[in-house]
């Protein structure tokens, strides 16, 4: 079973970064997959990287772009036309 430390100990810590070598989602309740780097607490870092789940790493960068996608315009209704038309009646 994966250590935790407890919450007093968070409370001081600093954030550092680390790459999830397996899920953190069962052991330690984190929303991430395996290969996600996220900046997590230090003390909580530290306990997850002795446990061997994930191994620190370089903060991933704010200015990371990426392309938007284009926006499709949203199709029209068919125009409603004025001409009056005539019923046929058998």
């Amino acid at each position: 079973m994966a250590k935790k430390p407890k919450n007093e100990e968070l409370q001081n810590s600093q954030g550092v970064a680390v790459r999830f070598t397996v899920s953190p989602v069962g052991p330690y309740g984190l929303g991430y997959f395996a290969g996600d780097v996220a900046e997590i607490d230090a003390l909580l870092a530290e306990v997850i990287v002795e446990n061997g789940h994930a191994e620190y790493c370089e903060a991933p960068t704010a200015d990371v772009t990426t392309e938007e996608a284009p926006i499709a315009e949203a199709p029209t209704a068919p125009e409603e036309t004025t001409e009056e038309t005539t019923e046929v009646t058998e």
